[in-house]
């Protein structure tokens, strides 16, 4: 169930890069991270393990966004790949997950009507593969994505700026100075970067 006065409009999201170098994770560190029902699932599987990693990232910043006071403990968030959910103590969020042999990410939000707008405004991009970014340190390449994507959306974007260059902080965003409040989320890991982006306009 979800909990009462809690915010339907939250998003967050996690990309990997599954050719990275350090994809490796100690077994003890595998134990103090995934549930055994998650175990279970991920089996000998790198690929499941890390998508539900991805999946614990974003859930957690979905959740960060209405619980600021919440710190994340990767046990507490049990991914249900069956169901597309993650429960969360006496919560469930909702999630989405696409994976190829170069990559996992995830996509996560509070509500599903939430989450099927989100992931309509979610992009990922190689930026080694991709002149625009080539050049561009991932944190800078993934705002650059979310500002070429808003330009494409036919708004009127001379400048973003985002307030939280502290990945630990949720970013706002601000467009030709102003802040506003629609939703944004980023992540960036090895080649990839990702953004994603829910426009509140009507949804209050």
């Amino acid at each position: 169930m979800r909990s009462k006065g809690l915010l339907n409009f939250s998003i967050g999201n996690d990309v990997v890069d599954l050719r990275a170098e350090d994809r490796a994770l100690h077994s003890r560190y595998i134990e103090r991270v995934f549930t055994r029902r998650e175990k279970e699932w991920i089996g000998s599987s790198a690929t499941r393990l890390w998508e539900c990693w991805a999946v614990k990232e974003s859930a957690y910043k979905a959740l960060k966004r209405v619980r600021k006071e919440s710190s994340f403990s990767p046990m507490l968030f049990e991914y249900l790949p069956e169901r597309s959910r993650v429960r969360y103590q006496n919560m469930l969020l909702y999630v989405t997950c696409k994976t190829s042999s170069e990559m996992v990410y995830a996509v996560c939000a509070l509500s599903r009507a939430t989450l099927v707008a989100v992931v309509k405004s979610s992009w990922v991009v190689d930026i080694t593969s991709d002149a625009r970014f080539s050049k561009m340190h991932p944190s800078e390449a993934v705002r650059k994505l979310l500002l070429t994507k808003l330009a494409s959306k036919k708004r009127t974007v001379r400048r973003l700026l985002v307030s939280a260059p502290d990945p630990t902080v949720i970013p706002q965003l601000f467009i030709n100075g102003k802040s506003v409040k629609d939703l944004i989320s980023f992540s960036h890991d090895g080649r990839f970067v990702l953004a994603s982006y829910l426009e509140m306009c009507h949804r209050e």
